[in-house]
């Protein structure tokens, strides 16, 4: 019997993010498609970086180990959804800069980063979080309380395989209020460690559309009096189409 599997569970993949060819963490990321057929491999700023979304501090665990290569799967056989193999792209070039970008005006402000991958090479091809378009789309204005999904990887050892767990989540604070000055917005989810970078979606009808909405990035859960809170944030999809246009064209 074939497999029956929800689209956008081939959309999110697994990171594992290395330091001299240790693994420092592993994170979540999705790709996105560009024109003449070029493909980029978005997650979080904080994620590139190495650091915590909200201090800026790389974790203790990391010792002085920064992040230098990224590990991410890639489909062997479109018949055969499970077989995947790893590829790996690296963050720095050869005089140790970084090749990866962050967006052109507000850079660590907004946690959203991105670096170009090859499209298809002979370790497989790649699935983008959805087909290219010239227009740039924003994020939807979702009511109070309306449901998304967060489609990513909280657990490290994966019992489900290169296949995402889907995070129930809803909107928690005014789609026209932005956060901390920036587009995004907060939802009330039970995420952990490992979602950094997810891709957050809406369900059908939750926006009057027949199809799955691609919503925007997922950061972290926000800390109040050194406290997690079941809170985290989701940065607007436009930021992504800017990060990505400005440099394309050569704006940085």
């Amino acid at each position: 019997m074939p497999l029956r599997i929800h689209g956008l569970s081939l959309r999110s993949v697994p990171l594992i993010i290395n330091c001299n060819g240790q693994e420092l963490f592993r994170a979540t990321g999705f790709f996105w498609q560009w024109e003449n057929g070029r493909t980029f491999l978005v997650s979080n700023w904080h994620v590139f970086a190495g650091c915590h979304h909200i201090t800026k501090k790389a974790p203790v665990e990391h010792g002085s180990g920064t992040p230098e290569e990224i590990a991410y799967p890639r489909f062997i056989n479109s018949n055969d959804l499970h077989e995947r193999m790893w590829d790996a792209v690296s963050l720095k070039d050869t005089d140790g800069c970084n090749i990866w970008f962050q967006h052109h005006f507000h850079g660590s402000a907004v946690d959203v980063a991105a670096i170009e991958v090859p499209t298809k090479n002979d370790k497989g091809f790649l699935q983008p979080i959805e087909d290219y378009s010239v227009e740039r789309k924003s994020t939807p204005r979702y009511e109070m309380t309306s449901p998304l999904s967060i489609v990513g990887f909280p657990i490290s050892r994966r019992p489900t395989g290169f296949f995402p767990i889907w995070i129930q989540a809803t909107v928690a604070s005014e789609m026209d209020i932005s956060y901390d000055g920036k587009r995004a917005f907060l939802v009330d989810a039970l995420t952990s460690t490992g979602m950094s970078g997810s891709p957050v979606f809406s369900p059908p009808n939750c926006k009057e559309t027949e199809d799955w909405t691609f919503a925007g990035i997922y950061s972290g859960r926000i800390i109040e009096n050194k406290v997690e809170l079941p809170l985290g944030v989701v940065w607007n999809r436009e930021l992504i189409y800017d990060t990505i246009l400005c440099k394309s064209v050569g704006v940085f």
